[in-house]
């Protein structure tokens, strides 16, 4: 048998109704992470859980995000899409910043696994 399947910065996800969108944040059986290609639904992909890596990730327009702000998936929101996260403690944890919104709405950030 072997011992080592994979690195552990990605493993396999089957996209949402809609498909699943290159570099936005999806969350999966537990796991943040990055969609790797755009692709159709119900087809397999590549999800980045690699918390060590370095995310632009682009975020509501409404939500303010300083460098260290946690950013949270809620929910209600099926673990789809970027555009759901919030600044709410409730939800679940999926983001750290570690560079400040920028004038697009996008955040440097890591993940939270």
């Amino acid at each position: 048998m072997q011992s080592k399947v994979s690195d552990g910065k990605t493993m396999d996800a089957v996209a949402p109704t809609g498909g699943a969108v290159a570099g936005e944040l999806y969350r999966v059986n537990g796991w943040n992470g990055i969609c790797e290609v755009t692709t159709d639904a119900t087809k397999t992909y590549a999800l980045n859980v690699d918390n060590t890596s370095f995310f632009w990730v682009k975020i509501p327009a409404a939500l303010a995000a300083a460098v260290g702000a946690t950013l949270y998936m809620p929910a209600a929101s099926g673990g789809v899409g970027s555009t759901a996260l919030t600044a709410v403690a409730t939800d679940v944890p999926a983001l750290k910043v570690v560079i400040a919104k920028d004038a697009n709405n996008y955040v440097g950030a890591r993940l939270i696994p």
